[in-house]
């Protein structure tokens, strides 16, 4: 950057140097006790080493790098211990005793046949869902349906059915919640612990300790994404005493609540819609949370196949005064990306 007078008012102009015009691509190579040959590792070799943007890396950690670009290109270092020294056709880095690895920058326009093109494997993998009938039969006498039709003017047809489709749905909620629990405890996903206990050494009240709550989820959102880089929490299904709790953060609202019949909506934790089951499903102090990506429909933690959402055999009349019926619904589940799936366990609960 360099100073001019325009109407006698001083500017500055950006000179930007013609490396940076250059298409870049990093490689990342081994070093021979931290010393790296520009003119014979590959790509440098073929397509020319693009100075100010280079790193040393030991085990893992970056203790070197390059600050500027060309000949004005300085490095910095994380430790004094370490230094960097250029050689006639390279660099070398001193003060390690780890594995150090070289990562520099080269032109990729002159790679025209594509060698050194980064490359990504895309899996595509099958999953075979094989449906099976959960059922409900009801049975009730010719005298029950005319009482019910004649004096409240009830199908007891209509009302037993729909009470059985009820209980299906109720059923096949919870076996999809135990079935994603099971697969987030095989997941190695940590479980984050929360104490909801005031803080002995410190003036915060239980309802205080509350407000902390989201730091939780939080820690589950980059437990996920630390293992498989991408992932987070968009619903959370917990035990009783949990989903009780939530409700103390002042991020709780009560948006989308639902009657309390099976697994049903109670409200919204900063915008994450909660869920609460009974205790037999999900332990009555844990939350399990799940994420959906957004971008693709189909990647979910658990994908739930229907082959026919309800089938009714009607109602079939029976000889001793007696009618019965059936309502079943076919469908399968698979753990698509059970890695998705977290848990918070909260300790203390009052």
């Amino acid at each position: 950057m360099v100073g001019r007078m325009d109407d006698g008012k001083l500017g500055d102009v950006m000179i930007e140097s013609t490396e940076s015009q250059f298409a870049t691509e990093f490689m990342t190579v081994a070093t021979t006790a931290g010393e790296v040959d520009l003119k014979v590792v590959e790509p440098f070799k073929s397509l020319g080493y693009i100075d100010g943007h280079s790193k040393f890396v030991e085990d893992g950690k970056v203790v070197a790098m390059q600050s500027g670009e060309g000949h004005k290109a300085i490095w910095l270092v994380a430790d004094p211990k370490y230094s960097v020294e250029a050689t006639a056709n390279g660099f070398k880095l001193t003060g390690a005793t780890g594995t150090v690895e070289f990562t520099g920058a080269y032109d990729s326009e002159k790679d025209l046949a594509g060698k050194y093109l980064g490359e990504v494997e895309l899996v595509m993998k099958d999953y075979h869902f094989n449906p099976r009938p959960v059922s409900l039969g009801v049975t009730w006498t010719q005298l029950t349906e005319l009482t019910l039709s004649t004096s409240f003017g009830i199908s007891a047809e209509e009302m037993l059915m729909d009470s059985a489709a009820q209980e299906i749905k109720k059923t096949l909620d919870f076996q999809t919640i135990k079935y994603a629990n099971a697969a987030q405890m095989a997941n190695g996903i940590e479980t984050v612990e929360f104490d909801a206990e005031k803080a002995a050494t410190t003036k915060d009240s239980y309802y205080h300790t509350a407000q902390l709550i989201g730091q939780a989820i939080d820690r589950v959102q980059d437990n996920i994404y630390n293992k498989i880089m991408r992932g987070g929490v968009t619903a959370i299904v917990g035990g009783p005493e949990a989903i009780t709790y939530l409700k103390l953060s002042e991020g709780w609202k009560d948006t989308g609540r639902q009657p309390a019949i099976g697994a049903y909506k109670v409200g919204e934790l900063n915008g994450i819609p909660c869920y609460k089951v009974p205790a037999n499903v999900i332990a009555n102090n844990e939350l399990l949370t799940t994420w959906k990506n957004e971008a693709a429909e189909g990647d979910v933690s658990i994908a739930i196949g229907t082959l026919l959402p309800m089938f009714s055999t009607g109602a079939l009349q029976r000889k001793n005064l007696y009618k019965e019926g059936a309502i079943a619904r076919y469908e399968d589940m698979k753990a698509l990306q059970p890695g998705y799936l977290g848990r918070i366990k909260i300790d203390n609960i009052r």
